[in-house]
């Protein structure tokens, strides 16, 4: 996006929830010459709000699911957001067909008319991902070796209106999705362990690439960077134990 709208007068504002990342340390090494672009990082929930102060549009690929749903209403309550447009709800997911139900003036970029119509964009795309061990069984309507309904990654838009919702089919699949969110905790916890050890490894490098590069600070504190380090390994633990009662609350 912003290679695209380098030569427009457009803002570009990323959020991202954790700093210290592999993820974040590439993207601020291949963003770091645009101009248009800001790199913010904390809760999208808590920052966003300050930021709609004009027209904009909002992507959101984090948070997911219920989350990614409360966040797209909670900003489509500002007349200033035009649309708001929520990744990866595709056709297979659970989220899918409540979502359709919710919102109102919307469209899926799997729309078979519309695919069918743009699909060309992606061609030369599917020829470069090859290049690329971990995706190279990717393609339309597939997904490594699992076939997939929708056509590839897919976008919700959502164009705000006066009744851009129906905030009673939202509450009852908050409800529905209640009745499940034990056995969802259990998964939660055992799942993706490799995942968060990784994280907590990798953290104190990619702390000193941050304080020496993102905030230009010469030396690193031995001591700062063993508390940031506990802290951050206490966050992550204590991530996968707090109650999830904020999935289902909307701001009024």
């Amino acid at each position: 996006m912003a290679n695209y709208f380098k030569n427009h007068d457009y803002k570009i504002v990323s959020i991202e929830y954790n700093k210290y990342t592999p993820e974040v340390k590439n993207a601020y090494k291949n963003l770091k010459d645009y101009k248009n672009l800001t790199l913010l990082f904390g809760n999208s929930f808590e920052i966003l709000p300050k930021l709609i102060t004009e027209d904009c549009c909002i992507l959101i690929d984090g948070p997911k699911r219920l989350k990614a749903i409360k966040l797209a209403i909670n900003s489509l309550k500002k007349p200033l957001v035009k649309a708001v447009f929520i990744h990866d709800l595709y056709r297979d997911s659970p989220h899918r067909k409540d979502t359709e139900k919710t919102f109102l003036n919307f469209f899926f970029t799997d729309d078979y008319d519309y695919v069918k119509k743009f699909r060309y964009l992606d061609k030369q795309n599917w020829i470069d991902q090859r290049k690329y061990k971990e995706h190279r069984s990717w393609g339309p309507y597939k997904r490594g070796e699992k076939k997939m309904k929708s056509y590839s990654s897919t976008l919700l838009v959502v164009f705000n209106s006066n009744n851009f919702c129906d905030m009673s089919q939202f509450k009852k699949h908050t409800d529905e999705y209640k009745n499940i969110k034990r056995y969802w905790s259990i998964k939660y916890l055992i799942d993706g362990w490799p995942k968060r050890l990784m994280k907590i490894i990798q953290f104190p490098i990619n702390y000193i690439f941050y304080e020496k590069v993102y905030n230009s600070k010469k030396q690193i504190s031995k001591r700062e960077l063993l508390k940031k380090w506990i802290l951050f390994t206490y966050q992550i633990v204590k991530k996968l134990f707090r109650k999830r009662v904020s999935y289902y609350k909307i701001d009024e």
